[in-house]
């Protein structure tokens, strides 16, 4: 299990934030950030503040040891979806921009044919 007030205290240090200005950010006092810090869980909402002012995915700490259980059902990754969009926009593109030459050949074939008809 993890130690949820211990990961938040290691990712304060990480980025070299102060106390004081870590409490302003989630809207407490610096005592309640130390308690904060000795506690082993905490309200999904005040880790969602602290999530955000650390700029850091605690519920990930959570989540990654579930993600190996494979009888517990998976909610895809909202990244990894919109990587795979992206990627399928691109290659929508460039096989529309391919559609256009082809289509411009085939006029062109279409026009060559027509010149050679005529001219016999």
């Amino acid at each position: 299990m993890i130690h949820i007030g211990e990961e938040i205290h290691a990712q304060l240090k990480s980025k070299r934030m102060k106390v004081v200005e870590f409490s302003r950010q989630i809207n407490t006092n610096r005592n309640n950030v130390y308690d904060i810090f000795t506690r082993q869980s905490i309200d999904s909402g005040l880790l969602c503040k602290i999530s955000e002012a650390l700029e850091f995915d605690f519920f990930r700490l959570y989540s990654l040891p579930l993600s190996q259980n494979k009888n517990i059902q998976q909610i895809p990754d909202p990244q990894e979806k919109l990587k795979e969009i992206e990627d399928i926009k691109f290659q929508n593109e460039k096989l529309l921009k391919e559609n256009t030459i082809l289509k411009e050949r085939i006029k062109d074939k279409d026009l060559i044919i027509e010149l050679l008809r005529s001219s016999l």
